[in-house]
């Protein structure tokens, strides 16, 4: 394959001459641009052009796959992808898409190696977790695959296939239905609106037929087609005229068989968002019907614009889209709830027996037993069929329950995973740790096609899950007479399984609760008569019904639509939603998350959402004055907040002072800074980060007229000390030896010496060391550190009195590959950052609750600065595979040290200056991190919350800084 692939990439690269006026890094930018902003079409133009001047841009190759794939064309999207990865193994968007290669191949145990190299190398990739989310709903781990989708999406928040997929997977999670419709609404509703210039829509008053459009990827072999080919075929021609949108870059023999009952078919597969707007309003169209909802190659958002007077959704996804631009949802008497207002954006539609129909048409060569197979076997046999990410734990307990109520009974399940032979492993194990009789359950792979069909002989009662119904699958089990005990719940996912029962005769095998899901299984397993009555009768229980004849279906549907249609163009046809909004505290949580990824324009409609329902969120209101703050006006965003702190809850007004005090500081109001602190100190606070945040803005502001007499502490008589700094080049050495002699006195009887290495070198740096006799201390120093404090030499004596070695941060955990990422309570720290905000001023970071001027209990340190005894430096490990990786080194060596019954300690007071800007030595340092992660045997695609926050507050000098820190300190002890 690779080579067919190289010949008609390269080889055409003599055949078409280069554009040497061509920009190609600006192209890709752009079309890289337009690939975030879910743009594929557009950036796949510009791609190809960038691969005519450099057929092994592997940026460019890598982004066209991830184009490809999001269009839905998968195979071509793996080969470019397998091209990229070919040519560079070690860009890091080539290993994750190699590792999307593989899952599509449902090759997990080899596809996890470069998904765990992709997090490792940049821990902030979206699309390592939007591909581990759809693994982990591949092997039925539904609460992960939602955790890290969502990470995910927020990650790349305008990127609209990883939306999808997120409520996608949302749609299996073991959730109230509630929720999943308030996760699409909170989507609906902070979307990037199209913002497409387009024509007003028109439509001709007097037309003999009403113009209905369907919409859909599907139109193909498709399980689809199962559903929307008997309502195609029986369509009223002289009422209705029928255009079809095929969205895929495909067509088969179901789109050849589709297209026949077609007026105007059009593949609009190839054409962008907005002409694909175009198109569709300039064939006037009275009703749309789109099929597909949030499954893949959709392209749901563009229903923001009014492409029709009359637009619907159904068939293809069971939970609302969200959006209240689409007018009307498909559903039957059997779904719709007196509280439906609370699942759907759009007006339900609906119809008098079924809201599907379903007719396997000329797919229906299969064998219908006459009898059930228990009467074959001897015993009964449960089944469940399809995706088995919908069976959760609730459901897992009540099947252990019903087979220990039927002896010898039997459970077979059959799905698609288990053609990754870790799903099935890992099913296994899940199912075992619920107490399911394992040598009772029957795992299978799926069947195709007339052995599909003939599958379900080999069941006599298919176990229904929830809140996630079978849907394709009931109907198949009906369709082949078997009785399907479902467990209903309060909106159309949940309730399709009803729909369908109810349709054939059987709603009574159709509950509401556990207990009955469990009892009517059991019964159903020894009523006989009524497995074998279902076994004949259900295939004709359906044919003369909506649920499986598609005139009577397609007559109810097309009533439906003339009804709305009118009520539409009347004015009279309104829905007001009722659906929950997602709690103000997660939405302000996604608002930041994603403004910390630079999404400025997500983060302000995610924030409009939020203050839209909670007005009076003073979390939301503090963040919008970031806006503000960020054009330095400070004064507005004072008054905005001191017009509103009043109604905010007592955190957040202390929250909201803490800001105000920074603006009137970041201000040059001094003064009014003070008067703020003052109102802080008001208040009674118990949560441990405000009681340090104020503490630090005490300390600055409101205590500077007090002066503590240090408490004499004793030191060692004299000693050497020596300063290792890992510099390249000599100037920016002197600078920061030349800072140091300036600034740190020597203690009476102490001397100091310094000594450069090369960043390369470090391992040969700590051998000599090792090997030195007449030096006691050593501290060494990375390029972007500074030292500001004078007694910075007195304290490193007096802390390595107590410890082996010394830092200015550290962790009491080392329980991740990052463990700066941990929880705030489980690190330690101060050091001092130039300010962002105040050109020329100072930011002091605290890490953690600060109980004392010397923590000892560490078991980690922060490699950019360490002071330690030779001693010490004797037990620990340097791994010269380690060099090249920043500071991993020192890290690694630090808790080697702790291993080895040494003492980890961090002193608040050494005065440390980090320089973000200054980048480190690290061209090994995603393999350091790679094997350090498999020594420490970490898991670095666990669900593990990330906790960087810090107390934080500006000073304007290094002096400031020294003071604020000694009086924060001294209020300690």
């Amino acid at each position: 394959m690779l080579v067919k692939i190289f010949k008609d990439i390269f080889g055409s690269k003599n055949k078409k001459s280069q554009n040497k006026n061509f920009d190609l890094e600006k192209n890709f930018s752009q079309a890289l641009d337009f690939y975030n902003q879910s743009r594929p079409r557009e950036a796949l133009e510009i791609l190809h052009q960038c691969l005519e001047q450099q057929p092994d841009h592997v940026p460019a190759l890598t982004t066209k796959g991830a184009c490809l794939a999001d269009m839905g064309n998968l195979q071509e999207a793996a080969q470019a992808f397998e091209l990229a990865y070919s040519l560079d193994d070690t860009y890091w968007p080539a290993v994750v898409n190699n590792a999307k290669f593989l899952v599509d191949k449902k090759q997990s145990r080899d596809a996890l190696p470069f998904l765990r190299r992709g997090r490792v190398i940049n821990s902030e990739i979206a699309s390592v977790y939007n591909l581990y989310a759809t693994l982990c709903h591949f092997l039925a781990k539904t609460d992960e695959a939602r955790y890290f989708h969502l990470r995910a999406w927020l990650a790349t928040f305008e990127h609209l296939r990883i939306a999808n997929g997120y409520l996608f997977h949302t749609s299996y999670a073991d959730i109230s239905e509630r929720e999943l419709a308030a996760e699409h609404r909170f989507w609906a509703e902070t979307v990037h609106p199209c913002n497409f210039d387009l024509m007003p829509l028109q439509t001709e008053k007097k037309r003999e037929k009403i113009r209905i459009g369907y919409w859909s990827p599907d139109f193909r072999v498709h399980s689809v087609r199962y559903f929307f080919r008997p309502l195609l075929e029986n369509h009223n021609k002289q009422k209705f005229e029928v255009f079809l949108y095929h969205d895929f870059f495909q067509s088969d023999e179901q789109t050849d068989l589709i297209k026949n009952y077609a007026d105007k078919f059009h593949n609009v597969y190839e054409l962008q968002d907005k002409d694909l707007c175009d198109l569709m309003r300039s064939h006037q169209l009275d009703i749309l019907v789109e099929l597909a909802g949030h499954t893949s190659s959709n392209r749901l958002f563009l229903l923001q614009e009014r492409l029709a007077t009359l637009q619907v959704t159904g068939l293809g996804y069971p939970p609302t889209t969200g959006l209240s631009t689409i007018d009307a949802k498909l559903l039957d008497i059997h779904l719709i709830t007196p509280n439906y207002k609370k699942f759907y954006a759009e007006k339900p539609m609906v119809l008098p027996s079924s809201f599907w129909c379903f007719d396997p048409i000329e797919d229906d060569p299969a064998f219908l037993a006459d009898v059930p197979p228990l009467l074959r076997n001897g015993y009964v046999t449960f089944g469940c069929v399809g995706n088995i990410a919908k069976i959760n734990n609730k459901i897992l307990i009540c099947w252990r329950e019903i087979l220990r109520r039927v002896p010898r009974s039997r459970l077979l399940i059959r799905s698609v995973s288990f053609e990754d032979v870790d799903s099935e492993i890992a099913v296994n194990l899940h199912y075992k740790s619920i107490g399911l009789p394992m040598d009772r359950v029957i795992l299978h792979k799926p069947a195709r096609g007339k052995d599909y069909f003939e599958s379900y002989n080999e069941i006599d009662i298919i176990l229904d899950t929830t809140p996630f119904n079978g849907g394709t699958t009931t109907c198949f089990a009906v369709y082949m007479g078997v009785p399907v005990v479902t467990w209903a719940g309060e909106s159309l996912i949940s309730r399709m399984g009803l729909s369908i029962m109810s349709n054939v005769g059987a709603a009574n095998i159709a509950v509401t609760n556990a207990d009955d899901y469990i009892r009517c299984a059991v019964n159903l397993s020894q009523d006989v008569n009524f497995l074998c009555k279902f076994k004949k009768e259900a295939r004709q229980r359906m044919k003369k019904s909506a649920l499986g004849n598609g005139k009577i279906f397609a007559q109810d549907f097309e009533d439906a639509c003339i009804n709305a249609l009118q009520e539409k163009i009347n004015g009279t046809w309104s829905h007001q939603q009722d659906i929950d909004i997602l709690p103000a505290n997660e939405i302000v949580r996604r608002a930041y998350s994603v403004l910390r990824r630079g999404q400025r324009d997500a983060a302000e409609r995610i924030l409009n959402h939020c203050l839209k329902y909670y007005p009076n969120c003073g979390s939301a209101h503090i963040m919008a004055t970031h806006a503000m703050t960020e054009k330095k006006k400070f004064s507005e965003a004072v008054e905005y907040l001191e017009k509103r702190y009043d109604q905010f809850s007592i955190e957040e007004q202390i929250a909201a002072w803490i800001n105000i005090t920074r603006c009137h500081l970041l201000d040059g109001k001094f003064n009014e800074a003070v008067k703020s602190a003052r109102k802080l100190k008001a208040y009674q606070i118990n949560n441990d980060f405000e009681k340090t945040q104020i503490a630090l803005i005490s300390a600055n502001l409101l205590e500077k007229d007090i002066i503590r007499q240090n408490v004499p502490v004793s030191i060692a008589a004299n000693g050497q000390i020596h300063c290792v700094i890992f510099c390249n080049e000599a100037a920016r050495f002197h600078l920061i030896q030349q800072k140091i002699k300036n600034t740190c006195f020597l203690p009476s009887g102490w001397s100091v010496s310094f000594s450069q290495y090369k960043e390369s070198d470090k391992i040969s740096a700590y051998k000599e060391v090792q090997q030195e006799k007449d030096i006691e201390i050593f501290v060494f120093i990375q390029k972007n550190i500074d030292i500001y404090r004078s007694d910075f030499f007195f304290n490193v004596i007096y802390g390595l009195q107590s410890v082996d070695v010394l830092g200015f941060a550290g962790a009491t955990c080392w329980d991740r590959l990052d463990w700066n990422s941990s929880p705030f309570v489980k690190k330690t720290g101060v050091l001092l950052n130039l300010s962002q905000e105040k050109e020329g001023w100072f930011e002091i970071i605290m890490q953690g609750i600060l109980s004392k001027k010397l923590q000892t209990d560490l078991v980690v340190l922060d490699g950019h600065l360490l002071a330690a005894k030779k001693s010490a430096l004797l037990k620990a490990e340097f791994n010269s595979e380690f060099e090249g990786a920043g500071v991993m080194l020192e890290q690694y060596w630090t808790n080697s040290i702790q291993n080895a019954g040494g003492i980890l300690g961090v002193h608040h007071q050494l005065g440390v200056l980090l320089h973000p800007n200054i980048e480190l030595h690290s061209p090994h340092w995603a393999d350091v991190r790679l094997e350090i992660a498999s020594q420490k045997e970490f898991d670095v695609l666990a669900m593990q919350e990330e906790d960087y926050s810090t107390v934080s507050w500006l000073v304007s000098s290094e002096e400031e800084a020294t003071t604020t820190t000694d009086r924060f300190i001294h209020e300690l002890l």
